[in-house]
């Protein structure tokens, strides 16, 4: 895996929600989202090939923050995160129009939470 170029200001947001929360709160975003895929598979796609506004809101509102107001989510650094995560882990078997869960996605809702949140902060902070 390589080392991905986050914005600052993403991760200064990130620290914020964690710091409003006793719980992993990244880890919370993307076991929801994978867990409304699994649940609702097939999910739609934009013309982006990205998870829909439509599904994004859905997770807003759910966990209870707002970053797409009136953008797309390309716009949006960390759902263009979870989806850069998702594809290098290969959560997620993309078609042109829709997404489902893979086996890998599956097996890493099943494990532990601190190995689940190992797994998406190595994307932040790689190994050298």
């Amino acid at each position: 895996m390589e080392a991905q170029n986050m914005p600052a200001a993403m991760l200064r947001w990130l620290n914020d929600q964690e710091k409003n929360s006793e719980e992993a709160w990244l880890l919370i975003l993307f076991r929801s989202v994978l867990t409304m895929i699994h649940r609702q598979q097939p999910v739609r796609l934009d013309t982006d090939g990205l998870l829909t506004a439509s599904f994004w809101k859905h997770i807003e509102a759910r966990l209870e923050y707002s970053l797409l107001e009136h953008k797309k989510p390309k716009a949006v650094n960390l759902y263009r995160f979870f989806h850069r995560v998702a594809d290098q882990e290969k959560w997620l078997l993309l078609t042109s129009e829709h997404a489902c869960l893979t086996e890998e996605g599956e097996r890493f809702l099943s494990q532990k939470e601190e190995t689940q949140l190992a797994v998406i902060l190595y994307h932040f902070f790689p190994e050298p």
